[in-house]
């Protein structure tokens, strides 16, 4: 009898571990705008999020980031990323949010249409606003 509480346990937990290594972290695709009073902005989008990469628009051109690790961090999703950034974007809009690496964010998921990118609300362009760009 022992025995078979052993082997089911061993076999519960198992299957615990199994799942949890099975939930991969992903990230919020979509098209994000500046969120505020009034629903996002999403006449000029700032933020762009793919599978594997992260865009962000600026007057003065874009960020294109190529996703190298994510990892959570409490409620919080932590991007390494590798970015290519457009030579008129100034230094001080391509800081993410670890000081040290200006190529690390971090993403919090609120809801399936609202996010906070680098502790900026965010949220879902629900039409395909900004695709001309």
């Amino acid at each position: 009898m022992i025995g078979r509480v052993t082997l089911l346990s061993s076999a519960l937990i198992l299957a615990i571990v199994g799942s949890a290594e099975a939930q991969k972290l992903a990230l919020p695709v979509g098209v994000w705008g500046h969120d505020g009073p009034k629903g996002p902005d999403c006449k000029k989008p700032f933020l762009k999020i793919e599978k594997k990469r992260i865009i962000q628009r600026f007057d003065e051109g874009e960020g294109r980031c190529v996703v190298k690790s994510l990892k959570p961090r409490g409620k919080y999703i932590a991007v390494k990323t590798k970015c290519d950034w457009d030579k008129g974007v100034p230094m001080q809009l391509r800081e993410g949010a670890d000081e040290a690496d200006v190529d690390a964010f971090s993403i919090k998921i609120i809801n399936k249409t609202k996010i906070l990118f680098n502790n900026t609300d965010f949220g879902l362009c629900l039409h395909n606003a900004g695709s001309d760009r």
